[in-house]
């Protein structure tokens, strides 16, 4: 049988085959059970602490999974196959290119996956195509990134760090390497792709192989740099794609609840604390994981919440944005964007600066040997400056009419 006849349920600790009896199941039979000879008995646990013992045992049972891939990241044949595709690329084992075409095109393809990259793109998204549109690229991209940041965290697999394998970047040096987050972030061409389709009931021919153009961009520039071997962009693949499954089936419904005026705000303060408080800060080396998430979760929030706020406040603003696009003049088109990035520009420069010196002073905050910024500094600055970068961006168009735009 699964547990005892007296109600008992297997242990969620897992070893020599124990009971975990709970308060209140005490019959006779279950206890004689607990009690046969030969067994040895598990304590008594409450309700809250079996269900944390059985969150627990979840997570060891999955612990084959990081062997598994660890195996995969530092196969071999996997790095072989990677150091041929960078000779075969013009990179040499010193790093120097010997294709400069190349060199600069991929450099181009990896900064198309950047969050700083999505963080500028955005607010094109919102004045060009309407604020429903800017919060679900921003949503999307947010889950993309948060999810490939968890698990490199709870797998904390190594990047490529084979002899024969030049590394090109070093920007994220201090991350994990699986999954390539760079990679899933592709996945955005396929949902804007997806958009357009829906919004205009038919695509152009030329729509997906573009975004699949995009995508492959990206995910072949990891490898080209050396910073992910072929694992991790494989690995970039199968969770992006799930991401953007699962987003397609939930997006009506979570834009509409981060719209609403109660629900909206209280989603955001849901997750800046669930991220403030559980995602794991490193403690034997530094690293710019923490920093990286909350530069997507800044913009994330103040996306969300000027996009609740426009929506309740200025709704004809909410509606009307973008208007027509074939009758307002090019010249005006750029105007407003040159005006939008400046707005957003200032306000990420305040806040930063304000940020800084209440968080560590004025100086700034100091630093520590190797120049990094503490988490406690660090973190929050980015989360409130691409916080207002974000907010600034969905309120550029209530200054419109006022100067003339």
């Amino acid at each position: 049988p699964r547990g005892a006849p007296g109600g008992g349920s297997r242990s969620p600790r897992g070893g020599g085959g124990g009971f975990c009896v709970p308060p209140g199941i005490r019959g006779a039979v279950g206890t004689a059970w607990a009690r046969r000879p030969g067994h040895r008995p598990a304590p008594a646990c409450p309700s809250r602490g079996c269900r944390r013992a059985a969150m627990a045992a979840a997570v060891v049972k999955a612990g084959w999974i990081r062997p598994l891939v660890l195996r995969l990241v530092l196969s071999p044949r996997a790095t072989a196959a990677l150091a041929r595709f960078q000779r075969v690329c013009g990179v040499r084992e010193d790093g120097t290119p010997s294709n400069p075409l190349l060199h600069h095109f991929f450099h181009f393809a990896t900064n198309l996956g950047d969050e700083a990259f999505y963080a500028s793109i955005m607010p094109l998204c919102c004045w060009l195509g309407g604020y429903p549109l800017a919060l679900e690229m921003i949503c999307m991209f947010m889950l993309q990134l948060v999810a490939g940041q968890v698990v490199k965290e709870i797998l904390q697999l190594p990047r490529p760090r084979d002899d024969r394998i030049a590394v090109l970047e070093h920007h994220y040096a201090t991350e994990y390497g699986f999954p390539s987050t760079h990679t899933m972030s592709g996945y955005l061409a396929f949902h804007f792709v997806a958009l357009l389709s829906e919004r205009h009931a038919a695509s152009h021919p030329l729509l997906f192989p573009a975004a699949l153009l995009f995508a492959l961009s990206i995910s072949t520039s990891r490898l080209y740099l050396g910073v992910h071997s072929v694992a991790d962009v494989a690995g970039g693949v199968v969770l992006g794609w799930g991401v953007l499954q699962a987003w397609q089936g939930l997006r009506h419904a979570a834009v509409e609840a981060l719209l609403h005026p109660t629900a909206g705000p209280g989603a955001v303060a849901a997750v800046v604390a669930a991220f403030l408080f559980l995602f794991p800060r490193p403690a034997a080396q530094w690293s710019s994981a923490p920093g990286t998430t909350a530069v997507i979760l800044g913009v994330w929030t103040g996306v969300t919440l000027g996009c609740s706020l426009v929506r309740g406040l200025a709704p004809s603003t909410f509606a009307s944005v973008p208007g027509s696009l074939a009758s307002t003049p090019a010249p005006v088109h750029v105007l407003r964007a040159l005006v939008g990035y400046l707005g957003m520009l200032l306000a990420k420069v305040l806040v930063k600066a304000l940020a800084r010196r209440a968080l560590g002073g004025p100086g700034g905050g100091a630093v520590d040997a190797q120049g990094h910024v503490p988490y406690g500094v660090d973190v929050p600055t980015k989360l409130w400056s691409y916080g207002a970068v974000g907010a600034a961006a969905v309120g550029m168009p209530l200054l419109w009419p006022l100067l003339g735009l």
